[in-house]
């Protein structure tokens, strides 16, 4: 599984196909939070640990537990600044993101 950040093109929304799966949000920090969030490892794990992987259902998000982004929140603008920076660079500091994703579900 991979995610990815994508925003209209030309003005037209993009229309994912039966193999995708678009996930609407507020603004781009949570986007990137939300990205990040699904690219890490412990998510990865928890995906592997009940799908099979060449067939992975649109239904993630009803199993895994990633909170809904809150600006307020530093774990959250930490997670979204990795995910900006993985983005731009096109590749991600791993083990931070692994660190600070972890954290998500012992913050809670």
């Amino acid at each position: 599984m991979t995610a990815a950040v994508c925003g209209p093109i030309d003005g037209r929304p993009v229309i994912p196909d039966h193999k995708l799966m678009s996930v609407p949000v507020g603004d781009p920090a949570e986007a990137d939070f939300l990205c990040a969030a699904l690219n890490s490892k412990p998510v990865a794990a928890m995906v592997a640990g009940y799908t099979v992987s060449v067939s992975i259902s649109t239904h993630v998000l009803a199993h895994v537990g990633i909170p809904r982004y809150d600006p307020a929140n530093e774990l959250h603008r930490e997670i979204a600044e990795v995910g900006r920076m993985a983005r731009e660079a096109g590749t991600a500091d791993e083990a931070a993101l692994e660190r600070l994703v972890s954290r998500l579900w012992s913050s809670s």
